[in-house]
């Protein structure tokens, strides 16, 4: 993982020194000047499943997790390309997005100015 990439509130797993020790964390001002220098090789990217589209999107049809916003705008995550879409009420494409893991979906949402916190369990 390319640490260059996170941004201060990004997820990640830390994965310690152990499997089985592993838990995710959220990346904070001081991690880039101690943990990263630290132990640069004991952070990965977290990949988004079905269990986290469940738990961050309104709905989720097994296939397409959705979230409402206002002025009927909707946003949809289609779990099996890892493509995130926002939509204008009338269906047409307002932005597409790449995101396979949750730093990557967290920095997509703040390109479509979407204020929104992401639980990872």
């Amino acid at each position: 993982m390319d640490l260059r990439e996170l941004m201060i509130g990004d997820w990640v797993m830390y994965t310690s020194d152990k499997p089985e020790n592993a838990f995710p964390i959220q990346v904070t001002v001081g991690m880039f000047n101690d943990e990263f220098v630290k132990w640069p090789n004991r952070f990965e990217p977290i990949l988004i499943d079905e269990n986290f589209v469940k738990q961050n999107f309104d709905e989720w049809d097994g296939g397409y997790g959705w979230i409402n916003l206002e002025n009927d705008i909707r946003v949809q995550y289609y779990l099996h390309e890892f493509r995130l879409t926002k939509y204008t009420p009338a269906n047409n494409i307002i932005s597409r997005n790449s995101c396979h893991y949750v730093h990557e979906l967290q920095h997509a949402f703040k390109l479509m100015g979407i204020n929104k916190n992401i639980l990872v369990v």
